[in-house]
């Protein structure tokens, strides 16, 4: 089959054997992905971070890479094979627990030294894993990277996003000294690394301000649908005409704007008493539940509302098919994987205009975007879609087409232009 960048059939185009994707077969690569989260058995809802891993993982098994990955989730101390992909399950220490326990101090110094002793682990497993086999390249997350630049192997560093970063958009939030601490030793190995990835130019723009890298040291590949919700999509179709179903699906924290959601929501349910919001999400410790609860009385919003919790993928799908709009408040995304999700299912969006959201969501095309902590904006977009059909079904139609544009044949092969790139450099 032959297919460009942006089309390719996720389940029968091959890019190393497709003229139009393939951009010329290099020498096949032995590549180590160091994460401390990927996806097992068992796990219904896999973290981004996972998601994004599993793909990458399996995009280069496809395009013919041998692949291995060495991870804190799985079992420890054994091997397993994920259906080709060669899975390591390593054990991290123990010390920063120890240490939190100490008066004063432990609560400063337990993150840093749970830094060090993830960094520790995978570097002993890399090193220990390279005496019977030769990594060609390895990539990381920013979290346990400190000291893999010491193996000798090219080490890109996936910018996938962490909590001091989002600590710092986060309204009214301060950072502790413990991120501070272990954000130090973050940035040391991003500073370090032969390469940095980031999902998004926003996100690229934020790291090379706080690392003092030139911003064209960082390679920007934004993430790409994971063809599972392609499935999931065909297994859960779109009534003919959506209910006015209001679907906010996140973490309950301040910076996914979940008190925002429901503020907005309010102003939406005054001029649309049979609009219903859905709140898909665990509780974060950003904001107590006491909070949410007296919120939600005092907007007299309670009977309108269904908090269905955290989802499997199968059941989020379910919600994605039958709302009509996705209300996504965040103050700062990396990338905004949910929002691409919900394109997929025909779901507009109206985010705030903050982090990547609006490289994901085309203002007013396949979605709307608002200025970040603009209540009002956010609930007028959404009655808009919530009262118009023919505007919601040319946006809706535009959001097929826009999560379309995101094809994991581009993706994984962006990541292996990268590391080929690295390895051609070293030798």
């Amino acid at each position: 089959m032959h297919c460009d960048l942006y089309n390719c059939d996720p389940y029968n185009c091959d890019p190393y054997n497709c003229e139009r994707c393939n951009k010329g077969q290099a020498e096949l690569m032995n590549i180590c992905l160091v994460a401390q989260d990927y996806p097992h058995a068992g796990q219904d809802t896999p973290s981004g971070v996972g998601s994004a891993s599993y793909a990458l993982a399996h995009g280069l098994l496809r395009a013919g890479h041998q692949v291995s990955v060495i991870t804190d989730n799985w079992p420890k101390n054994q091997v397993c094979d994920d259906t080709g992909v060669t899975v390591y399950g390593i054990a991290l220490g123990q010390w920063h627990w120890y240490v939190h326990k100490l008066p004063v101090i432990g609560q400063r110094l337990s993150l840093p030294m749970r830094e060090i002793e993830s960094s520790n682990a995978f570097w002993q497993a890399v090193q220990t894993l390279s005496r019977d086999q030769r990594f060609d390249v390895l990539e990381a997350t920013e979290t346990g990277a400190l000291f893999l630049k010491g193996t000798q192997i090219p080490i890109a560093i996936r910018l996938h996003g962490e909590e001091h970063t989002f600590l710092q958009r986060t309204p009214g939030a301060q950072v502790p000294l413990a991120q501070r601490l272990s954000r130090r030793l973050q940035v040391r190995a991003l500073q370090r690394a032969d390469k940095l990835i980031s999902p998004s130019r926003a996100h690229a723009e934020q790291i090379a301000t706080e690392t003092g890298r030139p911003l064209e040291s960082i390679a920007v590949i934004p993430h790409a649908l994971d063809p599972v919700w392609l499935i999931h999509r065909a297994q859960h179709p779109s009534p003919t005409v959506r209910d006015p179903i209001v679907l906010f699906a996140g973490r309950l924290e301040i910076r996914k704007g979940i008190l925002d959601a429901l503020r907005s929501f309010a102003l939406i349910h005054a001029q649309m008493p049979d609009a219903c919001l859905i709140i898909a999400g665990a509780p974060h410790t950003t904001v107590p539940q006491a909070t949410i609860a007296q919120t939600v009385a005092e907007l007299h919003i309670s009977g309108a509302i269904k908090w269905v919790g955290l989802l499997s993928q199968d059941a989020l799908a379910d919600w994605y098919a039958r709302a009509r709009v996705l209300l996504m408040p965040s103050y700062y995304e990396t990338f905004g994987l949910v929002a691409l999700e919900a394109l997929a299912f025909g779901l507009p969006v109206i985010a705030y205009q903050a982090g990547a959201l609006p490289e994901v969501v085309e203002a007013s095309i396949s979605g709307e975007l608002v200025a970040a902590g603009d209540i009002v904006g956010l609930a007028q977009a959404a009655l808009l879609l919530l009262r118009d059909n023919r505007a919601w079904q040319r946006m809706s139609h535009a959001a097929e087409q826009r999560a379309a544009q995101f094809s994991p044949q581009h993706n994984v092969q962006s990541a292996i232009d990268v590391y080929q790139a690295l390895v051609r450099k070293q030798h």
